[in-house]
């Protein structure tokens, strides 16, 4: 565990990337829904909350760096690119399953799986 977390520390620009860009995405993503009027009364909360806190992991990050704690400052990189690559994979997995199961189905003549 120490020497993942030693290269993950040596990884601290690349995941301020990923952090950036996700920031990007969601600041781009609520424009969008904006615009098109998806993003409605009854969810602008939850908006606010991700506006709010997807900058906040990254200052914090950069606060953290900047005072000498650089051990502590991955830690809140982390929150975004992980659960968001737990996310594609389940996904590609679960993808992945659903083919299996529709070839074989379609194999054994059933057609069609809903």
């Amino acid at each position: 565990m120490r020497t993942y977390w030693a290269w993950l520390r040596t990884k601290f620009w690349w995941l301020l990337a990923a952090n950036g860009f996700v920031a990007f995405l969601v600041f781009c993503g609520f424009g969008l829904g904006w615009k098109h009027g998806s993003i409605t009364a009854p969810n602008l909360p939850a908006w606010f909350l991700i506006l709010a806190v997807v900058p906040a992991l990254m200052g914090a990050s950069l606060r953290l760096r900047t005072t000498r704690h650089s051990e502590l400052a991955v830690l809140p990189l982390l929150f975004i690119p992980v659960p968001t690559l737990l996310w594609v994979a389940g996904s590609l997995l679960l993808g992945i399953l659903y083919l299996l199961v529709s070839l074989i189905a379609h194999l054994f003549g059933h057609g069609r799986v809903n």
